[in-house]
C-alpha cells in the first residue's frame, strides 16, 4: 500500500478548494468597488460663510441612445440654512448649463435658472445629458464622457450687479453609482462669458464598464469559443475516421448551435448586434459549430448501412 499515492488526489482537491474559496472571497470584497462614483477636485473650494451643497445621483445610462439621467439634490449650507430646517434663509437662484433639465414636467434645453424663495424647500432636479467620446459597438471596452455646469446667485443690493455668486460644492451620494458602470468625475471652477454663470462649477464625468461586466463578458466569450472548438475537433476526428461517429453527436451540436445564441443574448447591458464581441467570438463560433454539424450530417449520409443478418 502506498500512502503517498493515496494522499495525492486529496492534496489536489484541497488545493483546488483553497483556490476556489480565495477567488470567491476576493470577488465578494470587489463588490464594494463596483458601481462607484469617484470625484476629484481640481482646486480647493474657497471658504465662504454661505454656500450650496449639491448631491449627485446617477439614475440611468443608455449607451444606445447616448443619454444619461442624473438627479441633483441641492441643499443650503452655512449662513444660508435655517436652524433645524434644510431651507434657504433668503432667495437664491440655481443655474444649470450644458444639459437638459426637467423641473416638474417641463424639460428645457440649454441654461436653466431655478429660483427658490426664502423658506422654500429646494426640490431636486432631474437632468438629461448626452454621452460623448464613445461607441457602444466597442463593448465592453467602451467608455463615455458627459459634463455640465452649475452656479448659484443671490440678490444683493450692495453688489454692483445687484446679486452675488454663491460657492457650489458637488458631492456624490453613497449610492450615486449605477450597476454595471464605474464613474470618475473631475470638479473644477470655470469662468463663462455669461455674467450670471461666470463663477460656475463644471463637472466632467467619465463612464466605463464595471470590472464585473468586463470579466463576465470575457467569461461568456471564452465559453462560446471553447464550445465551438470542441465541436470542430469532434467533426475533424469523424471526418478522418468515420468509425468514431456517434449518433449523439448530432443533437449535441444542434443544441450547441442555439446555446451560443443564448450566451450572446445574456451579455451584460445587452449590446446591439454588430458589437465587438460578435466580431471577436460569437459569429466565428456560430460558423464553426454550423460547419461541424453539416460535416457530421454528410458523414452520416455517406455511412454504409450495417449488413443484413
Amino acid at each position: 500500500m502506498n500512502p503517498a499515492g493515496t494522499r495525492k488526489p486529496w492534496m489536489v482537491v484541497g488545493l483546488l478548494a483553497v483556490a476556489f474559496i480565495t477567488a470567491y472571497v476576493s470577488m465578494l470584497f470587489s463588490f464594494s468597488a463596483e458601481s462607484t462614483l469617484e470625484l476629484r477636485f481640481a482646486d480647493e473650494t474657497p471658504p465662504a460663510p454661505d454656500y450650496i451643497i449639491v448631491q449627485l445621483d446617477i439614475l440611468e445610462i443608455d449607451p444606445v441612445l447616448r443619454n444619461v439621467w442624473v438627479r441633483l439634490i441641492p441643499e443650503p449650507a452655512g449662513g444660508l440654512r435655517e436652524d433645524g430646517r434644510p431651507v434657504p434663509t433668503r432667495a437664491l437662484t440655481l443655474w444649470l448649463g450644458g444639459a437638459q433639465a426637467s423641473f416638474g414636467n417641463a424639460p428645457i434645453e440649454g441654461r436653466r435658472a431655478t429660483v427658490y424663495a426664502a423658506g422654500q424647500t429646494m426640490t431636486p432636479a432631474d437632468i438629461v445629458d448626452t454621452l460623448t467620446n464613445g461607441s457602444v459597438g466597442n463593448f465592453p471596452f467602451d467608455h463615455y464622457r458627459f459634463n455640465f455646469r452649475l452656479s448659484a446667485t443671490t440678490p444683493d443690493p450692495a453688489a454692483p450687479q445687484g446679486y452675488r455668486h454663491l460657492p457650489v460644492i458637488i458631492q456624490a451620494t453613497p449610492d450615486a453609482g449605477l450597476a454595471g458602470f464605474t464613474f470618475t468625475g473631475e470638479v473644477s471652477r470655470v469662468d463663462t462669458e455669461d455674467a450670471m454663470t461666470s463663477d460656475a462649477v463644471e463637472l466632467d464625468i467619465t463612464v466605463r464598464r464595471s470590472p464585473t461586466t468586463f470579466r463576465y463578458t470575457i467569461l461568456l466569450m471564452t465559453i462560446a469559443g471553447a464550445l465551438a472548438l470542441g465541436c470542430t475537433a469532434v467533426a475533424l476526428v469523424v471526418a478522418f475516421d468515420p468509425r468514431y461517429f456517434q449518433p449523439a453527436f448530432l443533437p449535441w451540436m444542434s443544441a450547441t448551435l442555439f446555446a451560443i445564441v443564448g450566451l450572446r443574448r445574456i451579455l451584460p447591458g445587452n449590446p446591439p448586434f454588430g458589437s465587438l464581441p460578435d466580431f471577436l467570438v460569437f459569429m466565428w463560433a456560430e460558423t464553426l459549430v454550423g460547419l461541424a454539424l453539416i460535416s457530421l450530417v454528410i458523414n452520416y449520409l455517406r455511412r454504409k448501412p450495417p449488413p443484413v443478418p
